[in-house]
């Protein structure tokens, strides 16, 4: 784990990165909707806003769980602030009433998290080695927790696949799911 950073240096990080010239475009993406220079540009203006604002919230948390003794809570505190934008779609739409979009979101989510991860992770280690290989000495739980995700997958879409057909999985398999 990162060690706590008691001088505030950390903020200073942050805030120096090169990306946060992005910051720029926060103020401009409110002003394009206030001056009506159009949906592309507001959208675009917003969407350039939201990558250093991202990667504070990511910098903010990881200084925040440094700073903490126990990894368990530093752990869930990362998970929780890494999925922000989900949980803030989530409750609105939920507000809203619109149950098919949370399930389309969250559903969604996994898999672009799932295909961007595994594909990248796929594609950079192709370029630095030719064969990947798993060290024998892993642990098991880390060698095998890759395996659950398409069936974590299966069980989120499962009610939305009941929900849109006549039939239900128990037709389908002939035994209560």
């Amino acid at each position: 784990p990162k060690p706590p950073n008691t001088d505030a240096g950390g903020l200073l990080a942050i805030l120096l990165h090169p990306l946060s010239v992005l910051l720029v475009c926060f103020p401009l993406g409110i002003a394009s909707d206030l001056l009506g220079w159009g949906p592309v540009a507001t959208f675009f203006l917003n969407f350039a806003a939201l990558v250093p604002l991202a990667k504070i919230l990511g910098d903010a948390t990881e200084e925040l769980a440094a700073g903490l003794k126990n990894d368990l809570v530093a752990g869930l505190l990362n998970a929780t602030f890494g999925n922000a934008v989900e949980m803030v779609i989530t409750v609105n739409t939920l507000r809203a009433g619109l149950i098919d979009m949370v399930k389309a979101t969250l559903l969604g989510s996994v898999l672009s998290n799932l295909l961007l991860v595994l594909g990248m992770s796929f594609f950079f280690g192709g370029i630095v080695g030719r064969i990947q290989k798993m060290p024998a000495n892993e642990p098991p739980d880390l060698k095998g927790g890759s395996n659950m995700v398409p069936a974590k997958v299966a069980r989120t879409a499962r009610p939305t696949i009941d929900e849109d057909n006549d039939y239900s999985m128990t037709e389908l398999v002939g035994e209560k799911v």
